[in-house]
């Protein structure tokens, strides 16, 4: 059984702990009730807020990306890297 980890915080960092999967949260759609996320490699999606509540995830901290990889992620995501979480997203949508 998973626990977990609560809502998603935009611009932090987890590790999907059944796949070893390494992603930060990128925003949340308040139409669809999605957490958009970008993964290390640069790949986007969308996760539900059911299928999120059901993920094994933990927080990780910020990789250490070399300038390639730094490449693939989004440009309008890669400031939120070196930001402060200061958005969560939510059932009740995203609060400032």
């Amino acid at each position: 059984m998973n626990v977990p980890i609560g809502t998603a915080r935009i611009g932090q960092w987890y590790t999907n702990l059944d796949t070893g999967g390494l992603f930060f949260v990128t925003g949340y759609d308040e139409k669809s009730l999605t957490i958009e996320v970008q993964s290390v490699d640069g790949d986007v999606s969308e996760i539900d807020e059911e299928t999120w509540g059901t993920l094994a995830l933990r927080y990780s901290e910020q990789p250490e990306l070399d300038s390639e990889d730094v490449d693939t992620l989004d440009d309008a995501y890669r400031d939120d890297l070196n930001s402060p979480v200061e958005k969560i997203a939510s059932g009740g949508g995203v609060r400032e």
